[in-house]
């Protein structure tokens, strides 16, 4: 095989694999190649490397030259990292009061609702973190237990910009949330059942803990502290928004007031409806309307 020939060969490797390479990191959602497939793949070429270097005499097996495994690694974790890279969104902590900021890589993604999740069905997708651990995907995988992100009701948005510069590296800009608070929580999720003599009832088959992110969102609709850092007039206008608030609780109040009159009313009115003295009047009202009615049809046919 002349050269051009194997450089195009090497060059087809390269981007087969790295198509290869992104496809595992859109399933495991992993950051670096540290996920079981990628160990496993890389346990298994490392050994076919090291039987054609040294074990080829001994071992009967089609041999493969050596030099084709670099561009499967190349191409391999080059497409790894470069979707890895795409995916995760830079979660930036920033604590006013401690006047410590710290930014953490954290792979978000909506999933819909399974075993394992707190929310009933046939409500919107979840936000949840994936877990860079071989036990959160397994979990993920397995049990459908999921890292689920609680914002209380806030939408997730990566509504910042982030830019940092190092020395000897290029800037480096990338889109990010600024969170106040972020706290890892656990509970326990039950699978199965067994029964159990001592008690005599049933009791989980095994217990999985799920973990689950309690945060605290810095966004524009709830005034945080660190808009602080981002606005000068943010005071401003926040009063402003408590006015519009205050206002707007008045006028609730004001329907409410207004509201519970006429309820009122309409519950008095039918209370009365059904005391003893409204019967009366009712029966006296009837008597009188027949003794009338009586009354008038003489008249009309003496007119006759």
């Amino acid at each position: 095989m002349d050269l051009a020939m194997t450089i195009f060969m090497a060059v087809i490797i390269t981007a087969a694999f790295a198509l290869i390479g992104a496809g595992v990191q859109r399933i495991t959602l992993f950051i670096f190649p540290i996920d079981p497939i990628t160990v496993l793949c890389t346990i298994a070429l490392s050994m076919l490397i090291i039987y054609d270097l040294y074990m080829h005499p001994i071992w009967i097996m089609p041999q493969i030259d050596s030099i084709w495994y670099v561009p499967v690694m190349i191409g391999y974790f080059l497409g790894y990292y470069l979707n890895g890279l795409t995916r995760y969104t830079l979660v930036v902590y920033v604590d006013v009061a401690g006047r410590y900021m710290q930014g953490k890589p954290v792979v978000v993604y909506n999933h819909g609702l399974g075993r394992g999740n707190t929310w009933k069905y046939g409500e919107m997708q979840k936000v949840c973190m994936a877990e860079q651990t071989w036990t959160g995907l397994a979990k993920r995988w397995f049990l459908g237990i999921h890292h689920e992100i609680d914002t209380h009701g806030v939408p997730w948005e990566d509504d910042w910009r982030t830019s940092f510069k190092y020395p000897g590296f290029p800037d480096f800009m990338r889109k990010s949330k600024v969170v106040e608070t972020w706290e890892i929580k656990q509970r326990p999720i039950n699978y199965g059942q067994k029964w159990d003599k001592r008690t005599g009832k049933y009791r989980p088959r095994f217990v999985i803990t799920q973990y689950y992110s309690d945060v605290r969102i810095a966004h524009s609709d709830q005034v945080p502290r660190v808009r602080l850092l981002k606005n000068q007039d943010a005071l401003d206008l926040a009063n402003i928004s408590i006015d519009k608030l205050q206002r707007r609780v008045m006028d609730l109040e004001y329907d409410k007031t207004t509201f519970s009159q006429v309820m009122m009313a309409e519950t008095l009115g039918q209370v009365f409806d059904n005391t003893p003295m409204a019967k009366v009047q009712q029966t006296t009202r009837d008597r009188l309307r027949r003794q009338k009615m009586r009354a008038d049809t003489p008249v009309a046919e003496a007119d006759e």
